[in-house]
């Protein structure tokens, strides 16, 4: 079975299991919290973290990558787990997501050519440099620099963002529109002029890739800030629903 039919098998699966987040592009913790109820939720009665329950505003994102296998939780023993939905998500941790997500195929046959990319011990013998090296091989993922990936550094949200792009375009081959006109008056970061991630920030936007994100206390979403776990879960449950 081919790559593209075993990743649109999966996509299936998620739209079975997923609920697209109601609201604006991004909305404030209390409307997202009063537009969803434990009623409303596919998951209701399902809460497997102690920290995630229905009322949370990523709960439906969370529970759906968690269903799939996609994302996990910290054991505190007794068979009760955490997600931790505001730690911080590693760059090495965001590409294993994103290969999931995307069922692409990974296996110790993909090499990583970063040098500060080595083999860790743990459960899953291809993490992190097999997975950083399949990413990097569909153009996903690009480093500091030839040899340098900062595989433990935080991952921004600006460049989650684009990896998620870059991932819908070139391997998943998913269709994005351009912005409208009126998207350039409209738009949260139709003036987000950055080199490498403005105009993957405006695609991201303009598609509702960033659909259900909440705002930040001063009232933005600062893409130079780094991503925590429960946007990360946020924006692959919205790319797997754009597919």
């Amino acid at each position: 079975m081919s790559s593209t039919i075993c990743a649109k098998q999966m996509l299936v699966t998620v739209l079975m299991f997923l609920l697209c987040t109601a609201g604006g592009l991004v909305t404030t913790r209390a409307e997202a919290a009063e537009a969803r109820g434990a009623d409303e939720s596919p998951l209701a009665g399902e809460s497997v973290f102690t920290d995630v329950g229905p009322d949370d505003p990523y709960y439906e994102a969370i529970y759906g990558l968690w269903d799939l296998g996609i994302v996990t939780g910290y054991s505190l023993g007794l068979d009760q787990y955490e997600f931790r939905p505001w730690a911080e998500v590693a760059r090495a941790q965001f590409a294993k997501m994103v290969v999931n997500s995307l069922g692409i195929p990974v296996s110790e046959d993909d090499v990583a050519t970063f040098v500060d990319v080595q083999p860790e011990p743990g459960e899953d013998p291809l993490y992190p440099d097999n997975y950083i090296a399949a990413a990097a091989k569909h153009q996903i993922i690009r480093g500091y620099s030839a040899t340098n990936f900062g595989p433990w550094d935080p991952i921004t949200r600006a460049q989650a963002v684009t990896l998620i792009v870059r991932a819908l375009v070139g391997w998943s081959n998913g269709d994005l529109e351009d912005p409208s006109d009126a998207y350039q008056t409209e738009g949260i970061f139709a003036d987000f002029d950055d080199p490498d991630h403005g105009r993957n920030m405006q695609l991201a936007e303009y598609n509702g890739l960033l659909n259900g994100l909440l705002f930040d206390d001063d009232g933005r979403w600062d893409p130079w800030r780094p991503a925590n776990r429960a946007e990360v879960a946020q924006l692959l449950h919205n790319c797997l629903l754009i597919l």
